[in-house]
């Protein structure tokens, strides 16, 4: 009989591409590449839709794959990556992360953060202040301060330094003057910002507190015969009783050199240092009292008669004819006087009388 012939399924052989589709047909077969694929089918090769008309939106990334492709929107948007791709508003969320009063500036699919004068942006948002002080040469004035602030700086007028007018330059304040910082014992001079306080001459102390000296506590400051007396800031010198001078050199004065001392005609002065004394025989100086040296046996023999006078005695012959020295007296003659010494200013003792002649005191009548 007859044979039957049966189909060979090429399919189950694997003829074609495993990226195609094979159909078996009676006594045949066909291959044909897979959608995402091109070729024989018996040779498929993948086809880059991406490199093609571009199948995805403008805003959006084409991704290659094997047999088809992925769009996806850029950064900072959002949609299918086909169809829609709509920018993303990053400042509606947290100010876009911008700090410190950064301001933040939605672009198409990104944001920037802008920072205000005198602020840098670091790390793309972060608005850092800008020291001007440091930063900018000389930014202040004569006799102002650099002091920085948020986004800018200032000049304030340096310490002892003023200004009348918000851009007047700034001026010395004479502290001297306005406030009286000092001790009233104490000079103030003014400098430029400042002041120094002196405590006078007589004072001490740092010039806001001035104390007196005490001149007459250290030794030596007047004359060893001078009292030294202390006054605020100052001190005098008074020479001792007796003494003569301005305090710091004082001089003995000599009362004996003058008409006019103390002591009686029968006593003798005697200067001393810062004084002086009455000296007699007797007494205490200032009275004297004389002494009857005659009351005692002071002549020779009985042709002498002693005569008393104020500080001593004299010894003359007796009257009746005796001559001599008033010690020796001998023999008869008229009745004279004679004495030792007779000063210019006494009397001559005339024959008959009986005058004496004292050497010491002037004379006395008998």
């Amino acid at each position: 009989g007859m044979k039957k012939n049966h189909d060979l399924d090429e399919c189950t052989l694997g003829r074609c591409s495993p990226y195609a589709t094979c159909s078996n047909v009676p006594g045949s077969f066909s291959c044909v590449c897979q959608p995402g694929y091109e070729g024989n089918g018996v040779s498929c090769r993948d086809v880059d839709e991406c490199t093609q008309a571009t199948p995805c939106h403008s805003n959006a990334l084409c991704a290659n794959m094997p047999g088809s492709y992925r769009c996806s929107c850029q950064a900072g948007y959002t949609g299918d990556g086909m169809a829609s791709c709509e920018d993303i508003n990053e400042c509606l969320v947290d100010n876009g992360g911008c700090r410190n009063k950064g301001t933040c500036v939605n672009n198409k699919g990104s944001f920037s953060c802008l920072c205000s004068l005198g602020f840098r942006l670091v790390n793309q948002t972060m608005c850092q202040d800008v020291d001007e002080c440091q930063e900018l040469q000389a930014p202040c004035q004569a006799n102002e301060r650099c002091t920085n602030t948020e986004g800018s700086y200032q000049c304030p007028c340096q310490v002892g330094f003023t200004r009348s007018t918000t851009n007047a330059p700034c001026l010395d304040v004479n502290e001297c003057i306005i406030a009286k910082p000092c001790h009233a014992n104490a000079t103030c001079l003014n400098t430029p910002g400042s002041f120094t306080c002196s405590c006078k001459r007589g004072f001490m102390g740092n010039g806001t507190q001035c104390d007196d000296v005490d001149e007459c506590a250290t030794g030596g400051t007047c004359h060893p015969r001078a009292v030294c007396s202390n006054s605020p800031g100052d001190f005098t010198c008074h020479c001792l009783q007796g003494y003569k001078g301005d305090g710091s050199l004082c001089l003995d004065i000599d009362e004996c050199a003058v008409s006019n001392h103390s002591c009686p005609p029968e006593a003798v002065c005697i200067n001393s240092p810062g004084t002086h004394v009455c000296s007699c025989l007797n007494g205490d100086g200032l009275a004297c009292t004389d002494v009857n040296e005659c009351q005692g046996d002071v002549c020779p023999d009985n042709r002498t008669d002693c005569v008393n006078i104020p500080g001593s005695y004299v010894c003359v012959c007796k009257p009746g004819g005796f001559t001599g020295d008033g010690y020796n007296c001998s023999g008869k003659s008229p009745l004279s006087c004679l004495l030792p010494s007779v000063p210019a200013s006494a009397e001559t003792c005339g024959e008959g009388s009986r005058g004496v002649c004292a050497s010491v005191s002037g004379w006395i009548s008998l």
